[in-house]
């Protein structure tokens, strides 16, 4: 019958650790002192041959003054050209934009032209007033004169107001009438009033009492005649 062995105890050499641990912080010490020194010491760059300079030159260093010269007339004559084009697109804009509208007021021309032959055509056929039988314009103007100074001339004579009733100041008041061909008063209205109805009433009561008027001149081609008369105060009777 085997008796059991003993159990051995494999802790080394103590003097065998030592010495790696020396070994080991040596190492270490080592690996630090070449890290200072890579870092300490300037690395040197890596060229590739000989160092060269360039230096930037404008186009004219290079060109000769008469090249230069040849190039600055091509850009004139370049720039010239476009305002040209420019101008000429510009003006044939214009020259469009008003065609366009004389185009569309044609119509509205066209229209307003033939309404006014329309409208001529549907008036009678009617002489100037002032124009007589004989053509003669002269004469028709002057019966016309005639006509109206002796209606007022007959109204202002009619006309009359009490010295109470007179204005203190200058009064002023105007009276249209319209006289049919047979001499009727078809109309009588104020045209101005003064202002003070005593005044503007006598007025009216003088071309009330002045009707009816002579008939209306044969050179007169016209149904009617309409007569402004002025009632001022200096010529109140």
């Amino acid at each position: 019958m085997k008796h059991p062995e003993p159990q051995r105890s494999f802790r080394g050499n103590p003097g065998t650790t030592r010495n790696m641990f020396f070994l080991s912080l040596l190492l270490h010490l080592l690996v630090i002192a070449l890290a200072m020194i890579s870092i300490s010491t300037p690395s040197r760059p890596l060229t590739f041959g000989g160092a060269y300079s360039v230096s930037l030159v404008s186009p004219e260093a290079v060109m000769s003054s008469r090249e230069i010269s040849a190039l600055q007339d091509i850009m004139r004559t370049s720039r010239s050209a476009d305002a040209v084009i420019v101008k000429r697109e510009i003006a044939a804009s214009q020259t469009t934009a008003i065609k366009k509208t004389e185009e569309k007021l044609q119509p509205d021309i066209e229209k307003a032209i033939s309404a006014i032959r329309q409208k001529q055509e549907t008036l009678p056929n009617q002489a100037p007033a002032h124009v007589g039988p004989s053509g003669s314009e002269t004469a028709g103007v002057s019966r016309l004169n005639e006509y109206s100074a002796f209606v007022q001339a007959r109204v202002k004579s009619n006309w009359s107001l009490p010295d109470a009733l007179r204005p203190a100041r200058d009064t002023l008041t105007i009276i249209e009438v319209r006289i049919t061909r047979s001499g009727q008063l078809e109309h009588i209205g104020f045209e101005k009033r003064s202002g003070n109805n005593y005044y503007d009433e006598s007025a009216l009561r003088a071309v009330k009492k002045s009707a009816p008027f002579p008939p209306l001149p044969e050179e007169y081609r016209r149904d009617t005649i309409e007569i402004g008369i002025r009632f001022p105060a200096s010529e109140l009777r």
